[in-house]
């Protein structure tokens, strides 16, 4: 079945080739073509066509049949094969040749083949010897290429994207090159706006020569290859045409033009344009009329007005429009030649108002015709929606006709088999009869409804039709009701004989199923099973309760109905007296079988009752057995719950993780704590259970006559059994010793773990010690580094010393720093190197772990961590200071030899200002210390931790040092400098000193300054004051701190405690989380022994729960309580759990999620205890409600037993009964067919008797058992697989169902057996078909592949890709589809055992073979793609190098021609630069030569398109060949436009078109053009000539079968132009006219122009039909 695309493909080509059709036979009016595909048949369309395309008639027109004369399908095919045999004899080719049926048949495929064949043969242009022809589609190519060279070259006519034929802009640059009127916006299309352009391209077709739009753009879009060879033929045939009529056209307008005065062309001009409007005016109103009539021949008539308009009316408006526009530029250029002003029409008659005037026009025009056309396809629709009413309703007629004759016929009956099937044939023809009013006449009556609905003109036919079908129907079903009766008669009469004989049958099985199951009866009662639990007891009693069950089931059901059964047999009686009488022969066989039965029940009932008594005293014995089993069960549980439990904490003990501080210390000590109290609750709890369920398992006994008991050793007598398991029992003593070895173990691992987390706390506290200590250290280096930086500068700086006391102020600042170096070696630098050494010498060391300034061992776990860089920056920071000191003291020496030598210089006033200056710097040391201690002491740090505590409280110490040093430094040293400074005094007979006292005597000089000495007083006693307040200072910092470490270990402990309690809340939530999912659990309890057990260990749950409420539940809660209540309070801060406050500075942190987390903690665990009471409360009632449960259930299950036992026997009669319907005995005859169908009849019968008799017993039971049930609030029982009973039932009803069906299967297969030999032959035909039809069609996608080609651009090969596998995938699928085919026939062929195929030597071997060499021919053509994508990328690479030196130079030949083109100034001007243009052409020659060298690679490379570039080399070479042409046609059409030259009325371009024609189609470049060329470039030019006059023409203007450039430019000046000859004018008015003398209007109008027209009816004498234009021709060339 053809794919949804092929279907709108095959569609557009039916319209396109019909209308094709149409055009040839448009001059035989006996001929009516509709659909070619269905006109076809007759044989006349297929005549008609040949006659029409050959010119000439069949050689026999006694074989040609008239229209509408041949009916039958043989005369059809007579007539057509005839028409097809002339076919063919004319040459038309193709390469599966139709048949006349195919093309009687309406074969779509066949009947497009074949037109298009012909649309092929006589579109071919012919040789002169017939011999060579010319493919019409490259001929028609070369005439699109031709006439759009502004397009890149076209190859084909192919469908895809990039097809300028399917994007529509081939078709518009065709019109725009012939008529650019009418495509204006030609430059601004664009390839992707395809139906936008094909629409603009047949609306300009449409106005140009009257192509109607008989396919849509999208229809366009959609064409194959041939579809759109055809439909671009229509553009070359219209255009050719169009072009000779508008040759004739311009030379009568020249001729009018140059007779008329310059002034009258102004005022005719004006009254043209202004008549020119109002006739738009007018014509648009009419158009505007939208008025229709609602039936075919209004709206034929209406479109063909519309048309009249189009090819009349309109030619004469848009010629009148060329002629304004024509006699405008004619003025123009005449009042240009003549030197006269520029004509400007008046305002309202301009050539755009015109134009404005016109686009208007054709606005509405096209508005008119969709209207036209669209009302045309209504009625057309109508039409055709009332031909397929028609159609329904003949075939409905012929139905009700073959119907009524069946209903009214009387069927022999004489078998129950032909009455079934006479009434399975009437319900058949019931629903076919529904079926039809339902779906075909509803159809048909939707039809009416939308021909009434669109008012349609013969709509009382369509009504009438429909009410005499419906009569039809009702009439119908009165006779089907009369013949049912009839039927049903028969079968009931057949039915009733049958029925009895059956009955017998069943009675005898019955009989025989009844012995067979008394005979399984003894043997069941006689048996001794042996019982190994209590399920298995209470099973073999629910067994024997089963068997009672069934014996009573079957007394009251088989054996009543077998006697039931007998008793109706031997009184059944069939009395019809006007058809038959019968009565059973054999009633003592029944009687018989009564007597049996009686006597053998009585021997079953004894049996039962002894085996009874056993099996009670088995189910008594294994209950015993089973409550111990469950204990030890408890007890093995108990026993790895301890093992479990003991081995986690051994791993627990036993593994270490390192530990890094003292918190993680405490964490460990916390977590052993709690491992402790769970150790204790284990051994009260858990291990006593273990020993309780132990003593209770040893006690185990138990004794009866019957059996005996002890713990996994019993002994029983029916049947004789013993059996003893004492490893079982001593297993119970070894886990309870294994759980006591276990706990000894882990006491044992405790003591040490304890001893080894005693040794991490002691060595983590000395550790923690040593770090602070390593701080300080680190401080005091920073502090000496600071100095020891700021003393070397001051030493190896050198001042410039100009008086005495510079000198004395520098051997004092060196005297004083000699001073304070030996006071910070004496004091700093010593305490620092203490420091150092203590942190390198001490250490921690013991058997478990050691710990050396920053180096931790351990051996519990192994771990060892050694920061020794820590250590390795001590050491450094102690050599630093050694060497600087070293250093100093070598600097100050050079310093002070340098001063000595100053010192000579100097007196003793300035040493003694140099002292007070040193005073008031060491006070400035101080005030600078003092200020920067202030600071420290006065901010109080944000503690968070223990860490944070003790690092402030190191520094806070280490200030308290270096407060005490500078106490005894600095401070002293200053004091004694002023009091020094204060008593210092010079006293001589000339004068006398005290600081800053000075008096001379000689002059008498006297001067003082009391301020200074004021001022060492004050920094005294400021210092003083200054020391006191620190000091305050640093009391109070301190108990801050000490507040702050008090808390912080207060926290810590809180913590730690909150860990424990953390712990023992996760292991209180698994505990819980354990006993939920126990008590919620809701196992499923399917027997007694179950609920039973569940009971047991919900007591022994009970028993735990009360031991954890005890223990861990209460210290849980005290731990809780303990946390909660725990409480820090100060004057500096407070802590409870998680919120810490200080004043100092203000911080306020409360984690309240902790404390929240805590509450939770005990909220969670008091209403999880809760909750487990109530959920055990709850499974305690679930339970019993289980044990009540199982109790009825047990009864239940029995029933089912028996229900299932039923079923069993009934499954093997079933087992029985499809052996036989699936045997099949070899049928070699009829007669053996035969008489298997009257075996199968007496199966029939045996069928209905156990249907109503066992199964009917199988479901009064089933029945019995699902409705019955138990309910509680707990628990709702009822029969546990009422699906599974209901599917016995079902699944009976399925054995019937496939039994019925198997016995129909097998009564096919008996009629079947007939007709297989038959069935053989047709497959072997088949096979042969499909397998050489597969062959052949591999062995052409093999030769297509080799020769796919992939496309000639990079583009072109990269899209292929995806066309290759697409390609690989459809080919390979459907070759996948026709061996599954060809074996799909062979699998039939081997079901039925054909063993020979005559037909056919190939085998399915050969079928995958010639898979295989598909498989390879695709790989093949895929490698090909690849190595052909490999070469386009290169290629590409030299297009564009190409492009980037053809197109620059491209341009500039181009540009030249422009200008030259464009030029405006004189002739003679224009002439002498075209003339310098020529001259330059041998230097731009030269450019050519890189781009034939790249040219000539991309030729080796086989380089056939450039995608950078529309350009190639010819394009090139032919361009500035062209060009120079062009230079040189120019010069001589200046020269011959100056000497008035001959164009005679063709434009410039066209006369340089004849050469550029001319130069491409001299293909071999000898000046000449033979035959075969001339008739390509004719067509080309769009001029279809036929073979004789081609002949004529190369007579006429060729020499020797050639036709030179000369006389070639004669023909086309001839062709194209006119030379304002007489005798051309004559030609011009002769072709318009079709007449040798006389004109007349309507002639005219259709290509004239309407002033030209009225010029010439003015002037031209008339004749008797119109005017006289040979007189008239003579009168204007006298002018």
């Amino acid at each position: 079945m053809a794919s949804g695309v092929q279907q709108e493909w095959i569609g557009l080509q039916r319209k396109l080739y019909t209308r094709w059709c149409k055009q040839k036979l448009v001059r035989r009016h006996d001929i009516v073509v509709n659909d070619i595909v269905t006109d076809i048949k007759e044989g006349t369309v297929l005549f008609a066509l040949l006659e029409e395309l050959t010119e000439t008639k069949f050689p026999d027109q006694r074989l040609v049949p008239k229209p509408g004369t041949v009916k039958t399908k043989i005369k059809q095919i007579e007539a057509v094969g005839n028409a097809l045999k002339w076919c063919f004899q004319l040459g038309v080719e193709l390469r599966l040749k139709p048949s006349p049926e195919e093309l009687v048949d309406g074969n779509v495929n066949a009947v497009l083949s074949l037109v298009f064949a012909m649309i092929i043969k006589f579109m071919k242009i012919e040789s002169e010897d017939e011999s060579q022809t010319m493919d019409a589609r490259q001929a028609l190519l070369m005439w699109v290429n031709n006439k759009c060279p502004e397009l890149a070259p076209i190859d084909s006519f192919k469908k895809s994207a990039k097809s300028p034929f399917h994007n529509g802009m081939a078709l518009c640059a065709l019109i725009a090159k012939h008529r650019p009127r009418l495509m204006p916006e030609y430059g601004t299309l664009t390839p992707a706006n395809a139906v936008k352009n094909i629409e603009l391209a047949q609306e300009a077709a449409l106005k140009y020569w009257g192509l109607e739009k008989f396919l849509t753009a999208t229809d366009v879009t959609k064409l194959d290859e041939n579809g759109m060879v055809v439909y671009v033929s229509e553009f070359y045939y219209g255009i050719a045409e169009q072009r000779k009529l508008d040759l004739a056209a311009r030379r009568l307008t020249k001729l009018i033009k140059l007779t008329e005065e310059n002034d009258k062309l102004k005022e005719q001009f004006k009254a043209t344009a202004a008549e020119y409007k109002v006739r738009l005016k007018g014509v648009e109103a009419t158009l505007n009329d939208q008025t229709i009539d609602n039936n075919m021949a209004g709206a034929v008539k209406r479109l063909e007005e519309f048309y009249v308009y189009k090819t009349e009316h309109k030619n004469k408006l848009l010629g009148a429009q060329l002629q304004l526009e024509g006699l405008f530029n004619s003025l123009a250029m005449r009042l240009s030649h003549h030197k006269r002003p520029e004509f400007i029409p008046p305002e309202g008659v301009t050539l755009k108002n015109v134009q404005e005037a016109l686009e208007e026009l054709e606005r509405v025009e096209q508005k008119r015709s969709l209207a036209l056309h669209a009302e045309l396809n209504r009625q057309n629709k109508l039409v055709m929606l009332a031909k397929q009413h028609l159609s329904i309703y003949d075939n409905l007629c012929q139905w009700i006709q073959e119907k009524e004759q069946y209903l009214n016929t009387k069927e022999i009956v004489e078998s129950v088999s032909a009455a079934q099937f006479q009434l399975k044939r009437l319900e058949s023809y019931d629903k076919e009869s529904e079926n039809i009013q339902h779906t075909v006449f509803v159809a048909m009556k939707k039809l009416g409804e939308e021909l009434e609905t669109n008012i349609y003109e013969d709509r009382t036919t369509i009504s009438a039709r429909e009410h005499e079908l419906e009569a039809k129907f009702v009439a119908l079903g009165k006779l089907s009701e009369k013949k049912m009766p009839v039927l049903k008669d028969d079968l009931e009469r057949e039915k009733y004989k049958q029925a009895t004989r059956l009955m017998f049958e069943e009675h005898t099985k019955k009989f025989e199923a009844i012995q067979k199951w008394i005979s399984d009866g003894h043997i069941y009662l006689n048996a001794r099973e042996k019982i190994y639990s209590v399920p298995e007891a209470m099973t073999q009693i629910s067994l024997l309760e089963s068997f009672e069950s069934e014996k009573i089931t079957v007394n009251s059901t088989n054996v009543d109905e077998m006697k039931t059964l007998g008793r109706v047999i031997i009184a059944r009686e069939h009395n019809n007296p006007p058809y038959s009488q019968w009565k059973f022969e054999h009633p003592e066989k029944i009687e018989e079988r009564f007597a049996f039965v009686d006597s053998e029940w009585e021997v079953l009932r004894k049996e039962s009752e002894e085996k009874n008594n056993v099996l009670k005293d088995h189910l008594k014995r294994e209950g015993i057995r089973e409550k111990y089993r469950i204990t030890n069960q408890q007890h093995i549980d108990k026993y790895e719950q301890l093992s479990a439990w003991s081995s986690q904490k051994k791993n627990y003990l036993e593994s270490w993780d390192a530990i890094h501080n003292m918190a993680e210390v405490i964490a460990e000590i916390t977590v052993f704590n709690a491992y402790e109290q769970e150790y204790k609750t284990t051994q009260a709890t858990h291990v006593v259970e273990l020993t309780q369920l132990g003593d209770d398992i040893r006690s185990a006994h138990h004794g009866s006559d019957y059996s005996s008991y002890e713990f996994d050793h019993t002994i029983t007598r029916q049947p004789e059994f013993e059996e003893n398991n004492e490893a079982t029992r001593k297993a119970v003593d070894e886990r309870e010793a294994t759980i006591k070895a276990h706990l000894e173990e882990l006491a044992a691992l405790a003591v040490t773990r304890k001893k080894i987390l005693d040794d991490h706390r002691q060595r983590e506290e000395f550790a923690s010690k040593m770090r602070t200590v390593a701080l300080t250290h680190a401080e005091k280096f920073a502090q000496l580094s600071s100095w020891i930086t700021k003393s070397e500068i001051y030493l190896k700086n050198r001042e410039v010393v100009h008086s005495v006391a510079d000198v004395k102020k520098l051997q004092t600042l060196l005297k004083n720093f000699h001073n304070e170096k030996d006071r910070m070696f004496n004091v700093r630098v010593a305490d620092f190197n203490k420091i150092g050494n203590e942190v390198l010498t001490k250490n921690y060391d013991t058997e478990m772990s050691s710990f050396s300034f920053d180096h931790i061992a351990t051996k519990f776990p192994v771990y060892e961590s050694d920061l020794k860089e820590n250590r390795e920056a001590v050491v450094a920071n102690l050599k630093f200071v050694e060497t600087k000191w070293i250093e100093l003291a070598e600097l100050e020496k050079r310093k002070e030899i340098i001063l000595t030598d100053h010192y000579e210089r100097e007196v003793y006033a300035e040493d003694t200002r140099n002292m007070a200056n040193e005073h008031s710097h060491q006070w400035q040391k101080l005030a600078d210390w003092v200020a920067s201690k202030e600071e420290y002491l006065g901010k109080r740090e944000k503690i968070e931790s223990i860490a944070d505590v003790s690092t402030q409280i190191a520094f806070l110490d280490a200030y308290h040092e270096e407060k005490k040093l500078v106490d005894s430094g600095e401070v002293t040293d200053l004091k004694a400098l002023g009091e020094k400074l204060l008593q210092r005094e010079r006293n001589t007979p000339l004068s006398t000193y005290s600081y800053e006292q000075t008096t001379y005597n000689e002059p008498v000089f006297k001067e003082g300054d009391p301020t200074h000495r004021q001022q060492i007083i004050d920094h005294e006693a400021w210092v003083d004051e200054k020391r006191e307040a620190l000091h305050k200072a640093y009391e109070t910092k301190k108990k801050v701190l000490e507040d702050h470490k008090k808390r912080e270990e207060a926290a810590l402990a809180t913590r730690c405690l909150a860990h424990e309690h953390e712990d023992m809340y996760n292991k209180l939530v698994l505990w819980c989380k354990a006993k939920h999912a126990f008590l919620l659990a809701r196992e499923k309890v399917d027997s007694i022994a179950l609920a039973q057990t569940h009971i047991t260990l919900l007591e022994q749950y009970n028993k735990e729960f009360e031991s954890t409420s005890k223990t861990m539940l209460v210290a849980f809660n005290e731990l809780g309580d303990k946390i909660q209540k725990f409480e820090h309070n100060t004057d500096y801060g407070s802590y409870v759990y998680e919120h810490t406050i200080y004043k100092e500075p203000i911080y306020d942190h409360h984690e309240e999620e902790k404390k929240a987390n805590l509450l939770s903690h005990l909220s969670d665990i008091a209403g999880n205890w809760t909750k487990l009471k109530e959920e055990e409360e709850e499974r305690g009632r679930v339970l019993a409600d289980h044990l009540k449960r199982e109790t009825f259930a047990d009864r239940l299950r029995r029933k089912d037993q028996q229900h299932l036992k039923q079923f069993n026997k009934l499954e093997s009669w079933v087992v029985e009964k499809t052996k036989y319907l699936e045997d099949r005995p070899p049928i070699n005859s009829i007669a053996e067919a035969l008489a298997q169908i009257s075996i199968f009849e007496t199966y029939k019968k045996e069928v209905e008797t156990v249907t109503s008799v066992n199964i009917a017993a199988l479901n009064t039971l089933g029945n019995e058992i699902i409705p019955d049930h138990i309910d509680s609030s707990y628990s709702h029982y009822e029969c546990e697989n009422p699906d599974e009973i209901r599917a016995r039932h079902s699944k009976m009803t399925q054995h019937l169902e496939a039994l019925a069906g198997m016995a129909e299967t097998l009564k096919r297969d008996l009629k079947q057996s007939l007709e297989l030999e038959e069935e053989k032959e047709r497959l072997r035909l088949e096979y042969a078909h499909l397998a050489l039809q597969f062959t052949l069609d591999v062995a052409e996608s093999a030769k297509s592949l080799a020769i796919e080609t992939f496309g000639f651009t990079l583009e072109e090969v990269q899209d292929y890709s995806q066309k290759v596998t697409e390609s690989k995938s459809r080919l390979l699928s459907e070759a996948d589809k026709k061996v599954a085919q060809i074996k799909a026939v062979k699998t039939n062929m081997d079901t039925i055992k054909v063993t020979e195929n005559i037909y056919s030597q190939l085998e399915l071997k050969d079928i995958d073979a010639t898979l295989s060499t598909l498989s390879k021919a695709i790989e093949a053509r895929d490698s090909r793609h690849a190595k052909e994508l490999e070469r386009q990328i290169f290629n590409d690479n030299l297009c564009l190098q190409f492009s980037q030196l053809a197109g620059p130079f491209s341009t500039y030949i181009i540009t030249s021609k422009d200008t030259i083109t464009a030029s405006r100034g004189e002739l003679e001007a224009q002439l002498e630069f075209v003339t310098a243009q020529l001259a330059g052409i041998p230097k731009e020659s030269a450019r050519l030569t890189p781009i034939r060298e790249l040219a000539e690679r991309m030729k080796l490379a086989g380089i056939t398109n450039i995608r950078h570039t529309t350009l190639t080399l010819k394009d090139v070479e032919v361009q500035w060949e062209q060009f120079t042409e062009f230079l040189k046609a120019k010069k001589e059409m200046l020269i011959a436009e100056i000497e008035h030259s001959k164009l005679r009325g063709i434009t410039p371009q066209q006369f340089q078109e004849i050469e550029v024609n001319f130069r491409k189609f001299d293909k071999d470049s000898n000046g000449l053009l033979d035959r075969k060329e001339f008739m390509m470039c004719l067509y080309s030019l769009g001029e279809e000539k036929t073979s004789k006059e081609v002949t004529a023409l190369m007579t006429e203007y060729g020499t020797n079968g050639n036709i030179p450039y000369d006389r070639f430019k004669d023909f086309m000046v001839r062709l194209l132009g006119d030379s304002d000859t007489k005798a051309e004018i004559l030609e011009s008015l002769a072709l318009i006219n079709k007449s040798n003398n006389e004109a007349t209007h309507a002639a005219m109008e259709q290509v004239v122009a309407d002033y030209d027209i009225a010029y010439f009816e003015k002037t031209a004498p008339p004749s008797p039909k119109g005017w006289d234009f040979a007189l008239w021709v003579e009168a204007m060339f006298s002018r």
